[in-house]
């Protein structure tokens, strides 16, 4: 049924391509030329067997995430560097929708459009870079006054203060909640964020665990349960999985990791507020 729905696609639109292994892209180009090459042989030469793929996306986004790998690595992992890129035409935007929106007031489009150049700058290497001492490569520059939040004893609680104001008495506003998120670069950090946050708002905590098990393969040794306790799979917390123990209070943001029902809008980075559900 894929293979057959593949055949009568015209358009592929694959998001955040760049920051896509470029194994990835070659794996799904060979899988198209290979299934279109039933009904033509022309597709086995053609890429992505001539079906029309847009790869969106900022060249100015990170690089591939190779985990513990060097930077040759890393480089060669992105798409750049496939030989699919020779068949690429790019096609770049130029409009900034977001500071074409009816909404805005003259000092906030001031504000969007000043930090959209800020930014469109440093991906142009138009910003001043500078090397620390002992470096080479200039890899550092100075952020604008404005935009930093200066060190203090507290950094979590000054960072939920500053994008969260007034937080426990309008953290049921859904306006005040969709235009507001703090991004970490380590899961660690988000969870201390989420239980810093709960604990702001009013309202009791309930906790919610995983269950956690092991499926025996055929032939697993008797001691297989010694070996891989549930406190010890409970203790696991791998990447694109939530933790053991889940904190929810009434009011409380949360987004959706997953596509659970597409055609209702439950997709994966969908915003949600919890509810309380009373219970006879």
């Amino acid at each position: 049924m894929l293979a057959e729905l593949i055949e009568k696609t015209s358009l592929v639109i694959w998001d955040e391509a760049l920051m896509t292994h470029r194994m990835a892209l070659e794996s799904l180009d060979r899988s198209f030329r290979d299934l279109l090459s039933a009904h033509s042989e022309e597709a086995k030469n053609i890429p992505f067997g001539g079906k029309v793929v847009v790869l969106g996306g900022d060249p100015r986004q990170i690089l591939p995430v190779i985990e513990g790998g060097s930077r040759e690595q890393i480089v060669n992992a992105a798409i750049i560097n496939s030989p699919l890129w020779s068949s690429v035409t790019f096609l770049e935007l130029h409009t900034n929708m977001r500071l074409k929106s009816p909404d805005l007031d003259k000092t906030t489009l001031e504000e969007l459009s000043s930090f959209s150049k800020w930014i469109l700058d440093i991906g142009e290497g138009k910003i001043e870079a500078h090397a620390k001492e002992g470096e080479v490569e200039k890899t550092w520059i100075r952020i604008p006054e404005d935009l930093l939040l200066k060190p203090c004893d507290e950094p979590i609680t000054s960072i939920i203060n500053f994008v969260y104001a007034d937080l426990p008495t309008r953290y049921l506003d859904a306006s005040y909640l969709k235009g507001r998120a703090i991004l970490t670069p380590t899961n660690e950090l988000v969870d201390e964020l989420n239980r810093h946050i709960v604990s702001l708002l009013p309202g009791k905590e309930r906790q919610y665990l995983s269950c956690d098990k092991i499926v025996k393969a055929p032939g697993s040794h008797d001691s297989f349960d010694l070996l891989y306790p549930v406190e010890f799979l409970n203790s696991l917390n791998g990447n694109n999985f939530p933790t053991h123990e889940l904190t929810l209070k009434e009011g409380v943001p949360i987004m959706l990791l997953r596509n659970l029902n597409q055609s209702i809008g439950l997709c994966n980075g969908t915003r949600l507020v919890t509810q309380a559900w009373a219970v006879k």
